[in-house]
């Protein structure tokens, strides 16, 4: 290997001492020898356009895309035969989610190498961007995109991301069963993928398919016991289906996993009240508050928690809260109202009956 004392006016030829063990360690994912070496290269002087789409990817790979794309563009105005470099380029657009560009730079790779798998996934990928969160206006997007993943899965059977992409888009289209085989394939080449089984278990409970879809929330808890959303995604199913203690104890995980997850907090204060297990409830509705004060739904669910447990004061005051901050929704007033008459104040139950009713019988869209 050449001296990193090497003078800085070697020719760029002698490169090829670093871009062969550069490459190796790229390949091998040892991105420490592979800066270590892309820092000698530079310090040589030694800089050939290969070591430059080396280095583009080591910083790509340190998420400096700005300098990467620098080093790529150079690369590629040196040589823009390589369908390698193309790549890299689509790569780092879309580590910059600019899609319009990935869509671009991964077609120029396709145009030079019609067998690069990895490029029509890229291209897929972009053509979803644009089709589902920038709404593009090509109506053609779609078939597009489709196809591309079908090329890729077509050229590269084993690569579990191609039906990971096609299983996503057939799901945002809402075809679940079809997502659901296209998945399941995919599970056939790499059955402890976790990101298929996701996928696939989500699309089977969209298709109705709970207990398929338990199957595979548990056989990814089995895999990794530290993922909060396998726990409270098995939890929803099992909630789904008045399975509550499964339910509880799927959200008391999750909740030990990710503390701050308020959303879980608030299905498992439901799934608590289904069990009576009211002080649990109650903590976890405090603490959404405590979070939001002015989570009025928050508030009036912890009056109707007092209410049932019995403790007609503090329902009270959480009802008069909760229509403090939305003093126009008719529900909260009947709440407080049964409040009322069971505390044996007819007098304001009725007050509230008389408000609640009012609200409800006001037009939906007031003159100005």
């Amino acid at each position: 290997m050449a001296s990193m004392t090497m003078p800085s006016f070697l020719p760029e030829a002698l490169a090829c001492a670093y871009c062969q063990p550069a490459g190796k360690a790229l390949k091998a994912n040892n991105y420490g020898r592979l800066q270590a070496l892309v820092n000698q290269a530079s310090r040589a002087g030694a800089m050939c356009v290969k070591m430059r789409a080396i280095k583009a990817k080591s910083l790509h790979l340190q998420n400096k895309n700005y300098a990467a794309l620098d080093e790529i563009n150079r690369a590629l105005k040196s040589n823009p035969d390589d369908a390698g470099f193309w790549m890299t380029r689509a790569e780092i657009h879309d580590s910059l989610k600019n899609p319009k560009a990935v869509l671009e730079d991964a077609t120029n790779a396709i145009k030079i190498d019609s067998k690069l798998s990895r490029a029509y996934l890229l291209r897929a990928r972009a053509y979803y961007t644009l089709t589902f969160f920038m709404l593009a206006k090509d109506p053609t997007y779609r078939e597009k995109g489709l196809r591309d993943l079908g090329t890729a899965i077509q050229l590269n059977p084993r690569d579990p991301d191609g039906y990971q992409y096609k299983g996503v888009w057939l799901m945002a289209n809402k075809h679940y069963d079809e997502a659901a085989r296209v998945l399941s394939k995919g599970l056939s080449f790499s059955p402890h993928n976790d990101k298929l089984l996701m996928y696939r278990a989500m699309s089977l409970s969209e298709s109705g398919q709970i207990e398929q879809a338990i199957k595979d929330f548990s056989q990814l808890i089995e895999l990794d016991r530290k993922q909060p959303a396998s726990w409270k995604k098995r939890g929803n199913l099992y909630a789904q289906q008045n399975r509550f203690e499964e339910a509880y104890a799927d959200y008391n995980m999750a909740a030990e996993l990710a503390p701050k997850d308020y959303r879980l907090k608030y299905r498992r204060a439901e799934v608590a009240v289904k069990l009576k297990k009211y002080p649990r409830a109650i903590a976890d509705y405090k603490e959404i508050i405590a979070r939001n004060p002015l989570d009025d739904d928050a508030v009036k669910k912890l009056g109707d928690v007092y209410m049932i447990s019995g403790n007609l004061v503090e329902a009270i005051k959480a009802y008069s809260e909760a229509i403090e901050l939305s003093p126009e929704i008719s529900s909260y007033y009947l709440a407080r109202s049964a409040a009322y008459l069971k505390s044996g104040k007819p007098a304001l139950s009725k007050k509230d009956r008389d408000k609640a009713r009012r609200i409800k019988n006001q037009p939906a869209v007031r003159k100005i």
